[in-house]
């Protein structure tokens, strides 16, 4: 599934450096970590730089964060049904399973010719579950599931040298859902 996904990736790259003025195109992958919510995240991005508009030097890229909470975030040997009886106390909502979702990343060129600044915007959806506590069982319930649509934003830089005629690019971004995220990957 994963090397479907990154043959989406490059045709979609592939895709917008033809239809535009770009010097070149990119492709990465990467991770990072939300110390807020205690959560990993890969992210995959495709896009193209060097887009000259006017007196710009501009990047366009498009993104796909995973976040994958699986069910630890329920307290254990929580039940997938509501609670059996009227005496249950709502303890909190959790997120479940994977948090997926797509960005936008708009930079323009700052400082040098290999460096720019990035905006990112999107938006994620992900399982929301209420849990509710039943002292009459002494167990925990999954009173209901919704699905929750969250929105995405933050900035980064983007650096793409040419390092022993290897042409690898590095990113580093900074975004509410996944946190400090690194990118690496390779342009053309």
């Amino acid at each position: 599934m994963l090397i479907r996904f990154v043959a989406v990736l490059a045709g979609l790259s592939l895709l917008i450096c033809i239809h535009s003025n770009a010097n070149a195109g990119y492709l990465a992958a990467g991770g990072g970590y939300n110390t807020e919510n205690e959560q990993a995240s890969a992210s995959f991005e495709t896009g193209e730089y060097g887009v000259e508009l006017g007196d710009f030097d501009l990047l366009f890229g498009i993104g796909f964060p995973i976040i994958p909470y699986g069910d630890k975030n329920l307290p254990d040997d929580t039940i997938e049904s509501e609670c059996p009886n009227d005496n249950c106390i709502d303890k909190d909502s959790e997120y479940k399973g994977t948090e997926m979702g797509g960005y936008v990343k708009i930079g323009i060129r700052f400082l040098t010719d290999s460096l720019y600044l990035n905006l990112i915007g999107g938006a994620t959806v992900v399982t929301e579950s209420e849990i509710v506590y039943s002292a009459a069982t002494d167990r925990y319930y999954e009173e209901s599931s919704d699905t929750v649509t969250n929105t995405l934003y933050g900035a980064g830089f983007g650096f793409f040298p040419e390092i022993m005629d290897w042409q690898l690019m590095f990113m580093l971004d900074y975004d509410n859902r996944r946190g400090i995220t690194g990118l690496v990957g390779f342009y053309w």
